[in-house]
């Protein structure tokens, strides 16, 4: 994969985080899904790290599921690294990532 030119257009990314991950309710019965650690990192922060090194900075998180717990994370891992922008789903308790 090659790196996003520097006079290319942007690129804004929409990452769909609004689902408790209920097929995982071991996991998620406390945080959401987006924020379980994977290999010393939570799986949101090795898809925003992944945008990042390819040059993707603007980036849109839905959130639902303790919403408040994924923007805290995002305000401290990312804050000056990243325009990340969050957009609450008030309906994920019945249609997760759907609307």
């Amino acid at each position: 994969m090659s790196r996003i030119k520097a006079n290319a257009r942007p690129v804004k990314t929409v990452i769909l985080s609004a689902g408790q991950g209920r097929r995982l309710l071991s996991l998620t019965k406390d945080i959401p899904k987006c924020l379980i650690p994977v290999a010393g990192k939570s799986i949101i922060g090795w898809q925003i790290d992944a945008l990042l090194a390819y040059g993707i900075d603007d980036i849109t998180v839905v959130t639902g599921f303790k919403s408040k717990d994924v923007e805290t994370v995002l305000q401290q891992r990312y804050n000056n690294r990243a325009r990340i922008n969050t957009i609450f789903n008030p309906f994920f308790e019945i249609t997760d990532n759907i609307v």
